[in-house]
């Protein structure tokens, strides 16, 4: 079956030196890519092309993400998340905005039970991230290793058993993944133009020595998939390790060259692969999930007040209609007329098309920096829909506030295309301190466009 991608659907794949905007038609395609450095630079670029298009996923690099264990004694979700929101930072100073972005899943190590978490350690995410993926609202973060582990599990069931090893050669190249159970522990890159049985052979016993050190475990089967004419059972003998080849089991897209010397292995995945169905490992920006919940549960209970009010609004119909007939010589029963009735059901259903207020605070909160603290945020029930924002900066001179508000207003600028934001000459602004400044400033938007 062949799956086509929605109109402006696109993914991005980062790596050290570039960005990538893929879309799928058939198989990846680069769309546009963008050098790093001039991204981190000017994204100016990158925003005014693609920040009204759907872009779902971001794929970052394996190393990009640090797995690291931490025993504790409950499985309370708000008491671990507490506790890794504090612990990070420590651990990963040169990150300090970890606490927003990590996942974890329960694990047991050496009979000690605790979590497994994932966290972002590459400081280059977090400076992309602020500049440039904050108003993008993306909802999933992974690695083509968490992708090519959820797309093997679908045809290999005992891959999640024990310590496995996935190896995919393709163009000169091959890509290699470690699995302990259902976890990813690491992956490598290596260039096989020569000698390619005796760079991979050589590279495996390396990372055997360390998997068996780490884990206190021995590989117990590697899974292979190559489109290249490969001794499989010559890297077996010289490895004493079974080797099964899934080529036939595995479906895999035929992508350009160019795609696969820009994005590698990744390139052969299928759009498939990437859908909520396939059920990979992912992280999320932790404050714009946690309001996604939130609006779930809000619009379920929407939901269910609309049925029981149209179940009562029936049965006030009916009594209205019937038991004044039955009952004529009791007295009126006091029921809300049918205009009254219809006049309800409207405020009900307006109130679920109002602008969704928690992506409205979502995005204020992404338009901020470091330097930034927003003490109050108010909204009008509308419509029009206003915003009144007010808070401090933290800069020793005015040149530093001005620098920092600037990048600020022109955030929220982005963010709010339909409303008139003022200017910085415009807004109340007062010295709190030596070391910063107090701001006041509202302003307002269109119904459904704010």
């Amino acid at each position: 079956m062949k799956f086509r991608a929605k109109k402006d659907e696109l993914f991005l794949f980062l790596t050290d030196r570039q960005l990538f905007v893929l879309e799928f038609r058939e198989c990846f395609k680069i769309k546009k890519a963008f050098n790093i450095d001039e991204l981190v630079s000017h994204p100016e670029s990158f925003q005014k092309e693609f920040l009204s298009k759907e872009i779902r996923l971001l794929i970052i690099p394996d190393y990009w993400i640090t797995i690291r264990f931490y025993p504790v004694a409950t499985k309370k979700a708000s008491v671990i998340e507490s506790f890794l929101k504090r612990k990070l930072p420590m651990d990963f100073p040169d990150a300090s905005d970890c606490k927003e972005f990590f996942e974890y899943s329960f694990y047991k190590q050496a009979e000690q039970q605790g979590v497994q978490v994932y966290v972002i350690q590459e400081e280059l995410f977090y400076i992309l991230y602020r500049n440039l993926f904050s108003s993008l609202s993306i909802e999933k973060i992974t690695t083509p290793a968490f992708l090519w582990k959820a797309k093997l599990s679908k045809k290999i069931k005992d891959i999640n058993k024990g310590l496995k090893i996935f190896i995919h050669i393709y163009q000169n190249s091959a890509y290699l993944c470690f699995f302990l159970e259902s976890y990813f522990l690491f992956s490598r890159l290596i260039s096989t133009e020569q000698d390619y049985i005796g760079q991979i052979s050589y590279e495996l016993m390396q990372s055997f020595r360390l998997v068996s050190q780490k884990t206190k475990k021995e590989v117990e089967k590697i899974y292979l998939i190559s489109r290249q004419d490969l001794d499989a059972e010559g890297l077996s003998e010289r490895l004493e390790i079974e080797i099964v080849d899934v080529s036939d089991q595995v479906a895999l897209s035929s992508p350009s060259l160019d795609v696969v010397e820009g994005i590698g292995s990744f390139a052969f995945l299928n759009r498939s692969d990437l859908l909520d169905s396939a059920k990979f490992f992912y992280l999320a920006y932790r404050p714009l999930k946690e309001i996604k919940e939130w609006a779930f549960f809000q619009n379920v209970g929407i939901g269910v007040g609309i049925f029981v009010f149209v179940f009562l609004l029936i049965e006030a119909i009916y009594l209205n209609s019937f038991i004044p007939r039955l009952h004529k010589n009791t007295p009126d029963i006091n029921i809300p007329t049918i205009q009254e009735q219809i006049s309800a059901i409207d405020d009900v259903l307006h109130y679920k098309e109002r602008a969704d207020l928690s992506l409205i605070i979502m995005k204020i909160l992404n338009c901020t920096s470091n330097e930034i603290y927003l003490q109050h945020i108010g909204i009008s029930s509308g419509p029009p829909y206003s915003i009144e924002l007010v808070g401090n900066v933290s800069a020793l001179s005015v040149k530093d506030f001005q620098k920092i508000f600037s990048l600020f207003l022109s955030n929220i600028k982005q963010s709010f295309k339909h409303s008139q934001i003022p200017s910085l000459a415009d807004i109340d602004i007062k010295r709190a301190g030596e070391q910063g400044f107090k701001f006041r400033f509202g302003f307002e938007g269109n119904e459904g466009q704010i």
